[in-house]
């Protein structure tokens, strides 16, 4: 297993991409929670301490996830420099800056709300369906008794 020894400050887009926009060092940003617009350094922007690590049952954080999008962010910060200096990517690096622009969604607690809601109410419309009347419900109830063992 991967014991988290690595940052535990894990941004939402990564700190390049926010380095990017940012003027003078400095962002533009707008706090919801507070209700204004200030400018802030990219490296306390849009950032959460172990978003990304996996806690175990015995409290080890695994950091497999923020060591995967590491990987991605290297491979999107050499397309995007190349894309800078006015050359083309080949298909690879197509490929790379494809997969990084789709985490860049997919990473966030919007993201993640959203799914974890949609999730549910698939989950309450599944239960729904399986328990609507108690001839199925029995018989789901015994399918999994005898794939779990329980």
């Amino acid at each position: 297993m991967l014991l988290a020894s690595g940052p535990r400050r894990h941004h939402y887009p990564p700190r390049f991409y926010l380095n990017g926009f940012s003027r003078d060092d400095l962002l533009w940003i707008y706090d919801c929670e507070l209700n204004e617009i200030r400018q802030q350094i990219p490296i306390n922007t849009a950032v959460e301490r172990d978003y990304y690590s996996i806690e175990d049952e015995d409290g080890n954080r695994n950091n497999a996830v923020e060591e995967y999008l590491s990987t991605v962010e290297d491979k999107a910060r050499t397309a995007i420099q190349r894309l800078e200096a006015g050359e083309n990517l080949n298909d690879d690096l197509r490929t790379h800056l494809s997969i990084f622009m789709a985490l860049l969604l997919a990473r966030t607690p919007v993201f993640e709300g959203a799914f974890n809601e949609h999730t549910q109410g698939k989950l309450r419309t599944l239960l729904k369906e399986m328990l609507s009347d108690t001839e199925k419900a029995k018989i789901h109830f015994q399918d999994f008794a005898k794939k779990t063992g329980e």
